[in-house]
């Protein structure tokens, strides 16, 4: 009978391990989902700023006119506030980006083109000599926008 009763414990004791290995498989599930949701969801959220938040959409606007009247070309002064606003903000995403804290597809799908075009427009080659930079600013912007035009991945590698 001793046998039998051990038989069964044993039985029991795997199957319960069964069980829990099962169990702690679904709860990593759930916690790996959840994480991943919770980044998906911090990623919209820090892309929408750029549309929703009013100090960045009011440099925005600012910089859009002057540049439309060429008042940036002739003095971009008035307007450092403003494009540091704007870079800071794409730094921002991009540290984000790089710590794995931001969802890069999205940022990617959300911000490919306009990254560049600001890239472009006061970091790049051809843009306004304002001596507000010594180009170690926004580095990880910088390589962020490198690797996209260059389509290469160093910060883009999502595992």
């Amino acid at each position: 009978m001793e046998t039998w009763s051990s038989i069964v414990t044993a039985g029991a004791t795997t199957v319960m391990a069964l069980i829990t290995g099962v169990l702690a498989g679904f709860a990593w599930l759930q916690v790996t989902s959840a994480r991943d949701e919770a980044k998906r969801s911090r990623t919209l959220a820090a892309c929408e700023k750029y549309d929703l938040d009013p100090f960045l959409d009011g440099s925005l606007r600012r910089l859009r006119e002057a540049h439309d009247n060429g008042d940036f070309r002739k003095d971009p002064e008035p307007f450092k506030h403003d494009v540091l606003t704007l870079l800071n903000y794409f730094e921002s995403i991009a540290i984000g980006v790089k710590r794995k804290l931001y969802d890069v597809a999205i940022v990617r799908d959300h911000f490919a083109e306009i990254f560049q075009d600001h890239f472009n427009e006061y970091l790049g080659p051809n843009a306004v000599q304002t001596g507000w930079f010594t180009g170690k600013e926004f580095d990880r912007y910088q390589e962020l926008c490198r690797d996209w035009s260059q389509g290469t991945a160093s910060l883009l590698k999502t595992k």
